[in-house]
């Protein structure tokens, strides 16, 4: 009845009641209130036909938003335009992959890192890198000069950041091997320096850190290079290529050495004999023990015996030192310490004290002649770690230093040992087991890992930064969680 009286306003009050939306947006759309019909499209889930109505209204923003729920993210932001929200419409620009009409509204608004995003997407990196240099951040400018092969600009950034590891990789960059060589060592990066000594052909430096970074194949092969048979011999021996090695000091009539390695490759009548050459009488008795051939443990025996009686005799005209060295050759350590001591040779002592394992007592002595490195190094075995802290300070070995403190979990210091040798991520680690955030922040921006960084940043409930960092990654839930942190519901939302 009410439709035959073209009263279309009670018809379509009828049809919402009955939850029937598209035929009281119709009444509506016809009684003319586009307000109404809107919202009732809108509940029938007939954007199109709402869209219509928004429009028809000039309601852009209901309209902007009505076209973001369909993810027509050209015609939202173009719609946003209309009521000049540009924020919003540089957004969904963004989210159509429309980056240079979004890079001109930041642009015109001022916010450089975004314009500098948008130019990293349409891979302008010259003009991004100039970009983020009006927000200062030298890290970001590094990369797009990295990307655009602009090397040495990229060097100079990183080195405003500090960044010690990309500063080489930029001078690697630039073929400034001598410099990336020494820098790597200096962080501790032995196969990198490795690496670096090699491409300007100093391979004995390159073998040294391969060595120390435990790269065998690489120090072997160096060696080999350089004919260098001693150390090609210690190198296998580290890999426990026990044969191997023993062949090699075999040849170059290095006795114990080869011995030893006899015997760790259970050569045992072979290293009885290489003692025997080098006459290290009390080794080779123990071999011949291990192979019940009494006849070789006798003569090896009597052969010890003649350097106790000589000992006992040079003791008897007071010739300490020479008594002393005779201990030594038949290898009875304790004897040879007290009289190392009582004369005062205290590298003697150190060592025989070693082959005893006494090494606190080593330590000691090597300290009197000021070998602090191998007092460091005995204390470490000992596992007197403040001792050995005190050694590693005084010859500024940071890196050594840093692992003793965390033995002793003394983690502020540790970070700052770590610190000096730009060891970024390891002193970060520490600062955060003992909560020092503030540094911890440093570091993790330095190394820029901006996870961690906005991690640490909401320790320290720096939440303004924590949510543009987690903006920044696109890690959406965490940057609106960050707002809601600092009441900033409404950019929760858009996030």
């Amino acid at each position: 009845m009410w439709t035959k009286l073209n009263q279309f306003d009670k018809v379509a009050l009828i049809w919402q009641e009955l939850e029937q939306w598209e035929k009281a947006g119709n009444c509506w759309q016809k009684f003319g209130d586009m307000q109404k019909a809107a919202f009732c499209w809108q509940k029938a889930e007939k954007l199109a036909e709402a869209q219509k109505c928004w429009e028809e209204l000039g309601n852009w923003a209901e309209l902007a938003v009505s076209y973001e729920t369909q993810e027509k993210w050209q015609k939202a932001a173009q719609t946003w335009l209309k009521v000049i929200d540009q924020e919003k419409a540089a957004i969904c620009f963004e989210k159509a992959n429309l980056w240079h009409e979004a890079q001109q509204i930041w642009s015109e608004l001022g916010y450089w890192g975004f314009v500098a995003i948008c130019l990293q997407h349409q891979e302008k990196w010259i003009e991004a890198a100039e970009a983020w240099h009006k927000t200062n951040p030298y890290e970001l400018q590094a990369l797009c000069y990295e990307k655009c092969g602009q090397w040495a600009k990229a060097e100079k950034c990183w080195l405003e950041a500090k960044n010690w590891t990309r500063i080489i990789l930029a001078c690697e960059k630039q073929g400034k091997w001598l410099e990336a060589a020494e820098s790597w060592e200096n962080l501790g990066e032995w196969q990198k320096a490795g690496k670096a000594w090699q491409e300007i052909n100093q391979t004995e430096k390159a073998a040294l850190c391969y060595e120390e970074g435990q790269h065998w194949k690489k120090a072997e092969k160096c060696w080999r290079d350089l004919h260098r048979s001693d150390r090609l011999a210690g190198t296998l021996e580290k890999q426990e290529q026990w044969e191997a090695s023993a062949i090699i000091w075999q040849e170059l009539a290095q006795w114990l050495n080869a011995g030893k390695a006899w015997q760790k490759a259970q050569e045992i009548e072979k290293a009885a004999l290489c003692y025997e050459k080098g006459k290290y009488w009390r080794e080779a008795e123990e071999c011949w023990r291990q192979l019940d051939n009494w006849e070789k443990v006798k003569n090896a025996c009597k052969q010890q015996g003649q350097w106790q009686k000589a000992a006992y005799d040079w003791l008897e005209s007071n010739q300490i030192e020479k008594a002393a060295l005779c201990y030594e050759k038949c290898q009875d350590w304790e004897k040879a310490a007290y009289y190392w001591q009582k004369c005062g040779s205290w590298e003697k002592l150190a060592y025989a004290c070693q082959q005893i394992k006494q090494w606190e007592k080593a330590a000691s002595a090597y300290l009197k002649i000021d070998q602090v490195e191998r007092a460091g190094l005995c204390y470490q075995k000992a596992e007197n770690w403040s001792k050995a802290e005190d050694c590693w300070r005084k010859l500024y070995k940071w890196d050594k230093l840093a692992m003793v403190c965390e033995y002793q979990r003394k983690w502020s210091q540790a970070g700052k040992a770590w610190l000096v040798i730009n060891e970024m991520e390891k002193a970060a680690l520490c600062y955060e087991k003992c909560e020092n955030w503030s540094k911890a922040e440093e570091c993790w921006r330095k190394l820029n890992n901006w996870e961690k960084l906005a991690m640490v940043c909401e320790k320290q409930s720096q939440w303004e930064e924590s949510a543009q960092l987690w903006y920044f990654m696109e890690k959406w839930e965490k940057a609106a969680e960050a707002c809601l942190q600092m009441d900033d519901i409404k950019t929760a939302i858009k996030y």
